[in-house]
């Protein structure tokens, strides 16, 4: 199921592409995945990069995206790691290696997430989370979208569910 909700994720975060990315002949659109590749929830990133593997191979093979001319995407991945510094530093290496990316998702933790969104938000880079907590949204970032609902949220509705 969450495999299905990070497809669906993912395929939003290419509806906010920028539409102002010239076509080039047959360029590819480039798109970041941030996840821990390595470390105890390398298993989880592996699954979230399958996904999105499996999401551009369908775009791609449907005529990629239709809005540039056709233009494939590129998935460009990047490990978080196990920690928050490994994260911020993956989102540093993205940012700097790849200036012509146009958007990214992933990080999977909402801590790795809450350190990621950082880099991109300064480098003005879409980036689309399925993470959890509070603060990815709430501190005024114009470049970030959460897809999930936020802790206080899940709290506040799950209470009156338990107690029924």
């Amino acid at each position: 199921m969450r495999n299905m909700k990070f497809i669906a994720a993912f395929v939003c975060l290419l509806l906010v592409l920028p539409l102002s990315i010239e076509v080039q002949a047959q360029a590819p659109i480039k798109v970041g995945l941030i996840v821990p590749l390595s470390g105890p929830w390398a298993r989880q990133g592996q699954v979230m990069r399958a996904a999105a593997d499996l999401a551009i191979e369908q775009i791609n093979a449907g005529g990629g995206i239709r809005a540039h001319g056709g233009r494939p995407l590129e998935l460009v991945v990047f490990d978080a790691g196990d920690s928050v510094e490994r994260a911020k530093n993956a989102a540093q290496r993205m940012v700097a290696e790849e200036p012509d990316l146009v958007g990214a998702t992933g990080a999977y933790l909402s801590s790795f997430t809450l350190a990621v969104t950082e880099v991109t938000e300064r480098a003005q880079i879409p980036m689309l989370t399925l993470s959890y907590s509070d603060l990815v949204t709430s501190r005024g970032f114009d470049y970030i979208f959460q897809t999930s609902a936020t802790g206080a949220y899940q709290a506040e509705n799950a209470i009156p569910l338990l107690l029924d």
